[in-house]
């Protein structure tokens, strides 16, 4: 015996649910935002604030407080892109700038052309090396 046919009038409008778990969907708090910028060539090699040598295509970022091997979650204000970066120096230096991310984070970002992007940061618990989930399907 077949299982009775499904009607679509009483399935309810697809995309309202993705709309309606989206808007269940728990975003995280922003721990910080504001403007990033990004170093590399220049820098390649050379010693970080933590005694390593930086590597422009490592997902790494320099940030004035949060401690050595701090994961974060940097994401794009204005496109939702995100990446994971690992805090391994101190900076960023110039003015109004709330973090510098290496060539890689930021080629991740799209912002290597403009040099400086909008961005919020989450500050990921230990042992987590993504993004919240909440936050990329928000994205989408």
């Amino acid at each position: 015996m077949a299982p009775p046919a499904l009607r679509p009038d009483r399935l309810g409008d697809p995309a309202k649910a993705v709309q309606q778990s989206l808007y269940d969907l728990e975003l995280p708090e922003v721990d910080q935002q504001g403007i990033a910028s990004w170093y590399g060539p220049g820098f390649h090699g050379r010693k970080t604030a933590n005694g390593e040598r930086f590597n422009q295509y490592e997902l790494t970022a320099a940030h004035p407080t949060y401690e050595f091997g701090t994961q974060l979650c940097v994401r794009s204000k204005s496109t939702g892109q995100a990446v994971v970066v690992r805090v391994n120096d101190r900076g960023p230096f110039a003015k109004n700038r709330v973090i510098d991310l290496s060539k890689a984070a930021a080629e991740e970002l799209g912002m290597l052309g403009k040099g400086v992007k909008t961005v919020e940061i989450y500050k990921l618990d230990d042992g987590q090396d993504s993004c919240p989930e909440a936050l990329l399907a928000a994205n989408n």
